[in-house]
């Protein structure tokens, strides 16, 4: 759906960016059961959020369709 968006998107030239993200492990009533076990880093709510915009500001429509971690860090389809 992203990728097909994208595509959609750089044919009407509106620089727009399609962007699919991960947010990582993030500290909220969903993911209590699994926090104890959990091997990665969690965050707050607020941290996630910020993170998430600090990888939507830092791509260009290059990535437009593209699935990215919290780092921004490209994750394979």
């Amino acid at each position: 759906l992203v990728k097909n968006i994208a595509l959609e998107l750089e044919g009407f030239r509106c620089n727009t960016l399609a962007l699919a993200l991960h947010p990582g492990t993030t500290k909220t009533k969903l993911s209590k059961p699994f926090l104890r076990k959990s091997r990665y880093i969690l965050h707050s709510p607020e941290q996630t959020a910020s993170n998430l915009l600090d990888v939507i500001t830092g791509k260009s429509i290059a990535s437009s369709g593209g699935f990215f971690d919290w780092e921004g860090i490209q994750v394979e389809w």
